[in-house]
Parts: structure tokens; C-alpha cells; sequence
């Protein structure tokens, strides 16, 4: 019963947790099959954009830390700009 009670406690911290707080800048209006790059790129961007992250650190409070996430989305970034059509 114990482990029962621990396996959903942990199913709904995990389903809670949102390791990724940019996706909520996406449009609202469009559904999932309608986001495009350019949509993904601009809601990642518009999040960063109060930090001025320079080579994956940003500074919080005066404290230089580590963007977590960043540096993945920048290289995916750069891998999927080549293979979209402008």
C-alpha cells in the first residue's frame, strides 16, 4: 500500500513539474500539428530575452548561473534552420 501511495504521489509531482516554462509562451490559438520553427523559436526567445544570455550563463541576482536549457534549444535550433524551406 505504501508503494502504491509513493507511485502516485511521484506520477503527480511529475506530471506538475514543467522542465521546460518557454512552451507556455506559444500561441494559444493554434494547436499542436499548427506550430511551426518559427513559433517554437519566438516563444524560446521572448523567454530569455529579460535574461541577456551570453554563451549559455545569465545573471540572476548579480550570480553568474547557468540557462539551463539554452545551449540544447540553440543547437537544435541550428540543426532545424537548415532543414526548414524559407
Amino acid at each position: 500500500m505504501k508503494k502504491l501511495i509513493l507511485l502516485i504521489v511521484l506520477l503527480l509531482t511529475i506530471k506538475m513539474s514543467d522542465a521546460q516554462v518557454w512552451l507556455n509562451n506559444l500561441q494559444k490559438n493554434k494547436s499542436t500539428k499548427e506550430l511551426n520553427f518559427y513559433d517554437y523559436q519566438k516563444a524560446f526567445n521572448e523567454y530569455w530575452k529579460p535574461y541577456h544570455v551570453k554563451r549559455a550563463y545569465c545573471y540572476v541576482d548579480g550570480k553568474k548561473v547557468k540557462a539551463a536549457g539554452w545551449k540544447q534549444f540553440k543547437r537544435r535550433e541550428w540543426d532545424m534552420e537548415g532543414q526548414i524551406d524559407k
